[in-house]
């Protein structure tokens, strides 16, 4: 609706206050009118996305019999109808602002209402053949572009549309549209021709274009033109605009009834019933032939296998031996890539890495006041070892997540965070987030090489990506794109991302969030083995884990509306809670215990504290209080740990970014293949409408409605791939916040990458 409003503004302001004179260019008033009418019918392109998972939720509710297909269709129509009320206001601030004569404009409210109403039947009619958005916008989009073209005969005049297109032009709803509103609009405008424009041969109007005969001579050497015999002679507009009225209203029944019927006959199940109906008579032929062919083939192999038979026994000694010698070597490979991934990260169980956060805050600026959202909550990570942030909804956990990685920038931050004694740099941590923003077009392999290109340099990439790979148990899909992996190993191989650069500390945000009981234990189980054989601090927040989620944790860390209600060892919160008379049954989940209890205020017998005691106090004034250990606040320098690790220059970064693109613009199909589909079809279409015009005069408004149509296409084709645009935004950010590089590269190499494409277009499409 504000889009809606603002375009009306805009052709408001484009063609503000328009005097019916031939002074000015004479086809500004029709094209005001084809411009009102465009607004109302391209603005539902923005529905498509609705009306795709519309008719999915439909085909849902329809099998769990939550209405019938009637009642749903009804009430989707009355919805429209009213629904369309609401783009009146924006044509009509058009309308006025224009200055078209108030006596058309309830013939052109309606015009314009019922417009509206046939283009979202149409939309909604080439949403019932594919469950693909991009597919859906691309078509909508070619459909109302080869439908602009007779819109107003401004573009080209309706008598000079082609024979084999005029078919085309009688069944476009911008057609009869404009063409019922500048017939109806025009009957009460009159030009003015000036006395130096009259033919003094003839009598007539000069209008450059041709000669308009005058309707009346006021006597003073100027004559008047009347509107309808304007647009009749320049633009081919001749008729009623009641019956183009009349064939907009049956368009409108017309698609209406083709989505009723597609809502009982799905094209869907139509394509597999035409399928199932040619195939059933020739594959019961084939089924016979094949049938035969196999019993006369298992003859031959039974005569096969008997003479093979010996040869096999004799064999499978051999083999044997083989098999042995190959397993000893498969577990010695293993093991050294084991120990070799180790010694890649430099981690030595004597002298381990620790993250420590001392005060942190958390505070949220408003009009009520500062609204604290993390109290001054200090702990500790140790390398190794897998820290979980647990608490009950809205406890904090993500805020404390953000703002340990640096990402809470919504909020005023204080404390400290330090690796080693060491500030934490975006170098050294990597976020997994708790939904996957990965690109679909990749294999696991082909996302770790990029990311350790980005992050890593050396002769050991290669190497430490199969490593990763290896300890992530993905080695049978390492090479299947990530569009086709489960959603436990989509996570795991967020995990692997972050940890391919050698990042010291990992955090990941609800790892198990939307998993079933087995994939979360994987993912955790996998975080944990990842910790203890790469020494990296991993911080992870998790609602409510399982039992067997939660025995894999070492360490707790209790959150109770953004105070810390505990923190130790996962062995230490037993003690803890049942020092304070909350036992914990042998054959159920703590994790549940402490969830529950944290849930409410603590629940004090008789004689004991009174007043506003909360979970946090009863942890501070506890004998389990951890702080960090000495080691950790002493600092470890690097050349004790690890040395800095060598990050690519920036133009290696920039041709592996490229690269990437490059790779991911071939295989998207929304981005750039489906755009230049539309191109082609349209270039054909718009090629043969305006077929080897004449450079003269008399063409003067065909090459005009030619050029605009080159620049129009190429420009309107580009919204089919915005979805995927911000799908790409969403993981550029994410790999500029984990420091793989900067939005500036991000932006030149997406325009470098873009380049030969779109030239390529481009050049096809002329």
């Amino acid at each position: 609706l504000i889009l809606h409003l603002v375009y009306g503004v805009m052709i408001g302001l484009v063609f503000y206050d328009l005097k019916p004179t031939f002074d000015k260019p004479y086809s500004y008033l029709p094209g005001s009118i084809v411009w009102a009418t465009m607004l109302n019918s391209y603005v539902h392109v923005f529905k498509i996305y609705y009306l795709v998972t519309s008719n999915k939720r439909y085909e849902h509710e329809k099998a769990n019999a939550s209405y019938s297909t009637f009642a749903y269709y009804l009430s989707e129509l009355i919805v429209t109808c009213i629904s369309q009320i609401i783009f009146l206001p924006g044509v009509t601030i058009a309308f006025f602002m224009i200055g078209l004569p108030v006596e058309s404009f309830p013939f052109f409210l309606l015009v314009l209402y019922v417009t509206g109403n046939v283009a979202e039947g149409m939309l909604s009619f080439i949403t019932k053949f594919t469950e693909n958005a991009a597919y859906a916008v691309v078509v909508a989009q070619a459909v109302l572009t080869i439908l602009t073209m007779f819109a107003g005969g401004i573009f080209i005049p309706f008598d000079d549309v082609p024979d084999y297109w005029n078919w085309l032009s009688q069944i476009g709803l911008l057609t009869h549209s404009t063409k019922a509103v500048m017939l109806h609009t025009f009957h009460y405008i009159d030009f003015n021709c000036s006395a130096d424009k009259i033919d003094s041969l003839t009598g007539f109007c000069n209008i450059g274009q041709g000669l308009l005969e005058c309707d009346v001579n006021d006597g003073s050497g100027n004559c008047i033109v009347s509107g309808e015999s304007m647009i009749s002679e320049l633009y081919g507009a001749d008729g009623s605009p009641y019956t183009s009225f009349g064939y907009l209203v049956i368009l409108m029944v017309v698609f209406r009834a083709l989505n009723l019927f597609l809502y009982y006959y799905p094209f869907k199940k139509m394509c597999i019933r035409v399928k199932e109906f040619f195939t059933s008579y020739i594959v019961k032929d084939l089924l016979e032939v094949e049938m035969e062919v196999l019993r006369l083939r298992g003859d031959v192999n039974m005569l096969k296998s008997q003479n093979i038979e010996m040869e096999e026994k004799s064999a499978i000694l051999a083999q044997s031996n083989e098999m042995e010698i190959d397993k000893f070597r498969t577990r010695m490979q293993s093991s050294q890539r084991q120990n070799s991934y180790k010694e890649s990260v430099r981690f030595m169980d004597d002298n381990p890495r620790y993250l420590v956060f001392d005060n942190l805050t958390v505070a949220l600026d408003s009009k009520k006041g500062n609204k604290v959202l993390i109290d001054h909550v200090s702990g500790h990570a140790t390398s190794g070892r897998v820290l979980a942030l647990m608490g009950p909804s809205g406890a904090g956990k993500t805020t404390l997540l953000n703002a340990l990685s640096g990402r809470a920038t919504y909020a005023t931050v204080t404390g400290s965070v330090k690796l080693n004694g060491k500030n934490l740099s975006p170098e050294d941590l990597d976020y997994v987030p708790q939904f996957d923003d990965l690109n679909d077009c990749f294999t696991m392999r082909e996302l770790l090489l990029y990311h350790a290109n980005l992050k890593t340099t050396g002769t050991k990439v290669h190497k430490r990506v199969v490593e990763l790979i290896h300890i992530m148990g993905l080695t049978p899909k390492a090479d299947v794109r990530v569009s086709k992996l489960s959603g436990g190993e989509r996570k795991r191989v967020s995990i692997a991302i972050g940890l391919v650069g050698e990042a010291r500390v990992l955090y990941a945000d609800e790892p198990t969030t939307g998993l079933d009981s087995v994939a979360a234990y994987s993912v955790i189980k996998y975080i944990t083995k990842v910790a203890m054989e790469t020494g990296v601090v991993a911080i992870v927040t998790i609602h409510q884990p399982s039992g067997q989620v939660f025995s894999m944790l070492q360490d707790l860390m209790l959150l109770e509306r953004g105070r810390l209600a505990y923190f130790g060892t996962r062995q230490g919160a037993l003690n803890h809670f049942s020092a304070l008379g909350a036992q914990c049954p042998s054959n159920s989940n703590p994790a549940n215990l402490y969830l529950d209890l944290i849930s409410m205020p603590p629940n004090l017998t008789s004689g004991s504290k009174s007043g506003e005691i909360t979970w946090s106090d009863l942890y501070k004034e506890s004998n389990f209080f951890v702080g960090p250990p000495p080691q950790a606040l002493e600092g470890i320098s690097e050349d004790e740990h690890a040395d800095k690790k060598a990050s690519p220059g920036l133009a290696k970064k920039m041709v592996t970014m490229l690269d990437n693109y490059l790779v991911y613009y071939w295989r998207n199909v929304a981005v750039y293949w489906l755009r230049l589909a539309q191109l082609i079809v349209v270039a054909l279409y718009i090629g043969t409408v305006f077929w080897q015009l004449d450079s003269d005069m008399s063409e003067i408004s065909n090459i005009s409605g030619a050029s605009f149509f080159n620049l129009w296409c190429v420009l309107f084709a580009v919204i089919a791939a915005a979805p995927s645009f911000v799908i790409d935004r969403r993981i550029a950010l994410q790999e500029e916040l984990n420091g793989a590089y900067t939005p500036y590269m991000a932006s030149l190499v997406q325009f470098c990458a873009s380049l030969p494409h779109t030239i390529a277009t481009s050049i096809i499409y002329q």
